[in-house]
């Protein structure tokens, strides 16, 4: 009980001087290109997405459930695709109003 309070003593006398948070903000160069790279990657994913469901189809070879298949992974990806682009175009305009 005494290791506690006085635990909580020494965090009483510390002043706000001593304490130094780091600034930031959105803006930042960092976080924005941060941003960008996570963006291009997913965009990569969901373009490997689509050329690997264009593969499946091709290879299905008329079998209309691997066809079936092949078809919702590329509709899957690109509905993934345009969910990237929106994100990335709604948290551009975020960033831009918060500068």
């Amino acid at each position: 009980m005494i290791s506690v309070i006085s635990h909580w003593v020494i965090l009483a006398q510390i002043t706000s001087d001593q304490i130094r948070v780091p600034k930031g903000d959105l803006t930042d160069r960092s976080f924005t290109s941060g941003l960008r790279i996570a963006f291009g990657i997913a965009g990569g994913i969901a373009l490997a997405l689509i050329a690997y469901g264009g593969l499946k189809y091709v290879l299905s070879q008329g079998n209309p459930q691997e066809t079936a298949k092949a078809k919702n992974t590329i509709i899957d990806a690109l509905i993934g695709l345009a969910v990237i682009i929106f994100s990335f175009a709604i948290v551009g305009f975020a960033v831009s109003r918060l500068r």
